[in-house]
């Protein structure tokens, strides 16, 4: 199960936690999984499968409120032990950028800090590596989303008030790595099989990974296959 699928279904951090008992996540490709969740009460949750049991780090249990690429636990222990040291093997960076997540979390002062976003922001550049391509801001009580990438620097932002959720509505798309600064609702446009393909190639080639001709457009046969569940 990708947890994309739960928030879609889910009401509330409860709600995925619930669903996360009954139906879980496939490991692919080797690696492990875990995910951050937050909802509009405030709560949040850490969901996490070590060793095939769920482990979930929520209220007291959740005291930073930020993940990376290695267990929530280790994370956790280099962070108050000043972490990391050169011998912990198998850390990579993941422990800093922990470290600067928390600490970003730890020193916002509305007092201080003329904008939260600006802030959260700052902070998810300092932790970046090299193999980050984007970052992104989600506002949840006013239902907005900001971002920017690698390859475009400038702040882009939209609501989903923006938008039309129904089954009626077409599909809309936009490049991520659009130049376009500020509010850019307005710059989606409807679903293009074309566009989309010529996206997915690009990947592919970039990465290296061979699709054939006949394989893509299978692929982009069952993206479109998807129907909207009323």
């Amino acid at each position: 199960m990708d947890h994309r699928y739960a928030l879609d279904m889910a009401g509330s951090v409860a709600d995925v936690v619930a669903m996360d008992r009954t139906i879980r996540p496939v490991k692919d490709g080797g690696y492990g999984f875990h995910a951050i969740v937050a909802d509009g009460s405030g709560a949040s949750a850490v969901i996490e499968y070590i060793d095939g049991k769920m482990v979930v780090y929520t209220g007291k249990t959740l005291p930073v409120r930020a993940l990376s690429n290695i267990s929530y636990d280790r994370a956790l222990w280099s962070y108050r032990n000043d972490g990391p040291r050169w011998y912990w093997f198998g850390m990579g960076d993941s422990p800093e950028r922990f470290a600067v997540v928390a600490r970003g979390v730890e020193q916002y002062d509305p007092g201080i800090h003329k904008s939260s976003t600006r802030h959260a922001l700052d902070s998810l550049v300092r932790a970046a590596n090299q193999y980050t391509l984007w970052s992104v801001v989600y506002n949840i009580d006013s239902r907005k989303i900001w971002f920017r990438t690698v390859r475009s620097g400038n702040t882009k932002y939209m609501e989903l008030g923006d938008f039309n959720f129904s089954c009626d509505a077409p599909s809309l798309v936009l490049d991520v790595d659009t130049t376009e600064p500020g509010h850019v609702a307005d710059k989606f446009h409807p679903y293009d099989r074309q566009e989309n393909q010529r996206v997915f190639t690009e990947a592919t080639t970039g990465y290296g990974i061979p699709v054939s001709a006949k394989d893509t457009a299978l692929l982009m046969d069952h993206i479109e296959s998807y129907k909207c569940a009323p």
